[in-house]
């Protein structure tokens, strides 16, 4: 079995009923090659350590995000929390490997159990929701918000963001942007996710990026000096995951 790629989907639930899980996927850790925080993009609410080579075989896993505190991956090792992404490390181990049984509850990869029939299997497929004008060529001066931006209600991942900032004549001023997060779309966290400057001396001036691991997000905008009105248009289209 390989490591790298989702083994199967499987729809055989007696053996799971006793976790209260609808779905789930097996994956396989061969412990062969020594691994640091190897990105994998996968979401559930359960994991599981199903089976190991041997009582030694061990690995670890970080959960959403590389700065997190690793969990160790033993024999009848469970853990439960909502995850999108899980960073996993072990040493050399030759010949050893780990089965992890990861449980999903999100309602974009039950697609599958339909889309499968007669208990086969779905291919997940990136899906694109419409795109959201979320600063409608503002006139920017000492500070303006976007809408909301919902990574979570729709199971979201992540959201592709473009900023377009068109500097007035002979401009003396940049763009700052400001990333700010939310749990709950009303309360926006005092330390922005990110920071960074606009540069009148192109004009107009566009600079796109990937926003994920949040459940919700506006930009602040601003100019860096006293003078200029800057006109700011961004847009954003998030994308899920749906079964075809």
């Amino acid at each position: 079995m390989n490591d790298r790629e989702i083994l199967h989907w499987d729809k055989r639930l007696k053996d799971q009923a006793n976790r209260g899980w609808d779905n789930y996927l097996r994956r396989r850790i061969n412990l062969d090659e020594a691994r640091e925080d190897v990105f994998w993009s996968l979401a559930g609410e359960y994991i599981y350590v199903e089976e190991v080579s041997a009582s030694t075989a061990a690995a670890s896993i970080r959960i959403n995000r590389k700065s997190n505190d690793q969990i160790n991956l033993e024999l009848g090792t469970t853990i439960k929390t909502v995850f999108t992404q899980l960073f996993i490390s072990n040493t050399a181990q030759a010949d050893q490997w780990i089965d992890i049984i990861i449980g999903i509850n999100f309602e974009y990869l039950r697609l599958m159990a339909a889309g499968g029939g007669g208990g086969g299997g779905g291919t997940i497929v990136k899906n694109w929701l419409a795109e959201q004008t979320i600063i409608n060529a503002v006139g920017v001066t000492v500070g303006t918000w976007s809408v909301d931006v919902d990574l979570e209600t729709n199971g979201c991942e992540g959201a592709h963001v473009t900023i377009d900032a068109d500097f007035p004549p002979g401009p003396t001023d940049n763009l700052v942007v400001e990333v700010r997060a939310s749990l709950d779309a009303t309360n926006y966290d005092d330390t922005p996710l990110y920071i960074f400057e606009i540069d009148n001396a192109i004009d107009p001036n566009q600079v796109s990026m990937v926003i994920k691991d949040v459940a919700h997000f506006k930009l602040y905008c601003y100019r860096s000096g006293v003078t200029d009105t800057i006109t700011v248009t961004a847009k954003c289209q998030r994308w899920n995951y749906q079964s075809v």
